[in-house]
C-alpha cells in the first residue's frame, strides 16, 4: 500500500543530501516527499545543523524535536535509526540503506555481519550504523537478552504455597471436568435477575454475570487487576477453605474451556492439569521479579518470548 520497498537508496550522507536538494516542495508549503508525493508526511529535510533526517510529519514541514526522525544521516557518515514499530518500516529501511531489516520477537532487526535487534524508538539512544571498510557495521548494538526462569528459586516460592498446590491437585481430581455456571454463581453469591429469560436462551446472560463476578487468574491479566486473588491465595494458604474452594474455581475458570455465546451452561476440560497450571502460571507471575533473570542470548539468535507473558 505504501510502497515500502520503493524508496530511494540512500545508504550515504551525500546521497541523501542530494536527494534532498533536488526534490521539489509540495506547491506552497516547505515539505519534500522523500519518495511519493501523495505520501507527503513520509519527509526528507536538511536540518541547520546540516543533518539530513527522514521522519513522519503528519501536519507540517519541520521535525518536532531532534529525536523526531526514522532515519538521519550525519556529517561524519553515521546513519541514526529512530524506527518505530508500525506498518512496513523495517521494509522501508531496507529500501533505503541496501542492507535486509526484519520484524522478528516483536523487534526490528538489522542484518549486518550477524542479524541484531534495534534499539527500541523514542529512547532517545538512537541506533547508528557507519561505513567501514566498503560495509556498514553496527557500532552500538544492545545485548540481547530473554527472560529465563531460575528453577532453583522457582522451586523455593512453589514450596511456599504447598498447600494450596495439594488443595487443588486432590480437589480437581474428584470434581468432574467440567463446572457448572450454579457452582460459581452459588460460591461467589452471584444473583441472577429474576426476570430473567429461561435457562435455554438466557445462557449467554448468565456466562457474562459469572465472568464480572469471578477473580481473574489468568496470566494475561495485569498484577494491578489482580488484588483480589493475591488475596485469595494469602487465605487459602492459611487454611481457610472458602477461599480455597473459590480459588479452585477461579482456577477452572482461567482454565477451561468457554462458549461464550452457545447454549452451555459450564466451564469444561478443567483436568487437574490445567487446574494446577493456572495456579502455577499466577505463581510464577506474582514473584516474577524473583523467579525471572535476564539471560543473555547468543548474537544472532532470536530471544525466546515464551516467558514475557508474565510481565504484562
Amino acid at each position: 500500500m505504501f510502497k515500502c520497498n520503493a524508496f530511494p537508496l540512500l545508504d550515504t550522507y551525500m546521497k541523501a543530501l542530494t536527494h534532498e536538494n533536488n526534490v521539489n516542495p509540495i506547491r506552497g508549503t516547505d515539505i519534500k516527499p522523500i519518495h511519493l508525493r501523495e505520501r507527503k508526511y513520509m519527509q526528507i529535510k536538511t536540518l541547520a545543523n546540516g543533518d539530513v533526517v527522514y521522519f513522519d510529519g503528519w501536519n507540517c514541514g519541520q521535525p518536532k524535536d531532534e529525536w523526531d526522525y526514522i532515519v538521519k544521516w550525519k556529517e561524519n557518515g553515521e546513519i541514526h535509526i529512530n524506527a518505530p514499530m508500525y506498518n512496513c518500516v523495517y521494509e522501508q529501511l531496507t529500501s533505503l540503506l541496501g542492507i535486509n531489516f526484519t520484524r522478528q520477537a516483536n523487534k526490528l532487526w538489522v542484518h549486518t555481519h550477524a542479524m541484531l535487534p534495534l534499539r527500541p524508538a523514542f529512547a532517545k539512544d538512537p541506533s547508528i550504523l557507519k561505513w567501514k571498510d566498503g560495509r556498514i557495521e553496527y557500532t552500538n548494538p544492545p545485548a540481547i537478552t530473554q527472560k529465563a526462569v531460575d528453577r532453583g528459586v522457582a522451586k523455593a516460592v512453589r514450596a511456599k504455597y504447598k498447600r494450596v498446590y495439594d488443595y487443588l491437585r486432590s480437589m480437581s481430581k474428584i470434581h468432574d471436568p467440567e463446572y457448572t455456571y450454579d457452582e460459581f454463581m452459588e460460591a461467589f453469591k452471584v444473583n441472577m435477575p429474576e426476570d430473567r429469560e429461561p435457562r435455554i436462551t438466557g445462557t449467554a446472560s448468565e456466562y457474562w454475570v459469572v465472568q464480572r463476578i469471578v477473580p481473574k487468574i489468568e496470566v494475561q491479566y495485569g498484577m494491578k487487576h489482580q488484588d483480589d486473588i493475591v488475596e485469595m491465595v494469602s487465605l487459602a494458604n492459611e487454611g481457610d477453605l472458602d477461599m480455597s474452594h473459590k480459588l479452585l474455581l477461579a482456577c477452572a475458570w482461567g482454565a477451561g474451556d468457554r462458549d461464550y455465546w452457545s447454549s452451555g451452561t459450564s466451564i469444561r476440560g478443567c483436568t487437574p492439569n490445567r487446574v494446577v497450571k493456572a495456579f502455577d502460571d499466577f505463581v510464577l507471575k506474582m514473584h516474577r521479579e524473583e523467579v525471572f533473570y535476564d539471560k543473555e542470548v547468543p548474537v544472532g539468535k532470536t530471544p525466546n518470548q515464551a516467558n514475557n507473558k508474565y510481565f504484562n
